[in-house]
């Protein structure tokens, strides 16, 4: 039920080219209380029902690929209008009853250059995905070997990442996890003369080799919630048992009856 006086405030997190971006972490807060939370998604405002007041947008987890921005300060009045009251150094935008803030892409130490004509590169594909096989946005990924970044990307949504890489082997390092999906610890793998990836260590993680394809699944942060999903197929053998034994008894007790 909604709180008497509440009313509808839009939340807009975008790029500096105006796309909504996924993966932002968000929390709405009112002093040291969180009031709401969300994860940001591509191509979509939130939407909440506030009171009014004095509020704090508060970014807990940046997107992958972008720094994060420090808290604004913004008030709501009782017809929803929002008013910035302390911007703090960020690109924040008050229109009506929706708050845009924008994301500043995060400067990225280049790597040294690659050289796709170099003999014996082979491209190799990535696929980051969530557990649904979806191609997920916002992880930061770095390529090593050994403590040198070759190569680093942020994911796309429905994109898989093309690198030229010589044999030898390599690490998949996730510097920055998408907002809403638990880090991955460092995978190893090997590319072949051929660009054949194979896995060397998975160090725990859903990590799978396809010819020249590394495909590494992320899990969701809200793991309880996996967790507690009903098993269906113990479930319904469960109850085929105890059927089972119901129809038994009684099939005793007919046996019985019919001998007297």
């Amino acid at each position: 039920m909604k709180e008497p006086g509440a009313q509808e405030v839009r939340f807009s997190k975008v790029n500096v080219g105006g796309e909504e971006i996924a993966g932002a972490e968000i929390h709405i807060k009112q002093g040291d209380t969180v009031v709401a939370s969300w994860v940001s998604e591509a191509g979509k405002t939130h939407t909440l029902k506030l009171k009014p007041g004095h509020y704090t947008f508060h970014e807990e987890v940046a997107p992958g690929g972008y720094l994060a921005v420090t808290d604004i300060h913004f008030s709501v009045d009782e017809t929803g209008q929002v008013t910035v009251t302390d911007v703090n150094g960020n690109t924040a935008v008050a229109e009506g009853n929706k708050l845009t803030v924008t994301d500043q892409t995060k400067p990225v130490t280049p790597p040294s250059p690659e050289e796709p004509s170099e003999p014996g590169a082979q491209e190799v594909r990535f696929s980051k995905i969530n557990v649904g096989g979806e191609e997920i946005a916002g992880a930061e990924i770095h390529i090593k070997q050994g403590d040198t970044v070759v190569a680093s990307w942020v994911s796309e949504a429905g994109k898989t990442h093309t690198l030229k890489l010589k044999p030898g082997r390599y690490i998949f390092h996730e510097e920055v996890a998408p907002g809403g999906y638990l880090a991955v610890t460092d995978i190893h793998f090997s590319v072949d003369e051929t660009g054949q990836v194979t896995v060397t260590d998975a160090n725990g993680n859903t990590a799978v080799a396809e010819g020249n394809k590394l495909t590494v699944t992320d899990q969701s942060a809200d793991k309880d919630k996996q967790d507690k999903l009903p098993n269906t197929g113990e479930a319904t053998g469960t109850y085929l048992s105890i059927l089972g034994m119901i129809t038994a008894v009684f099939a005793g007790i007919l046996y019985r009856s019919k001998k007297k």
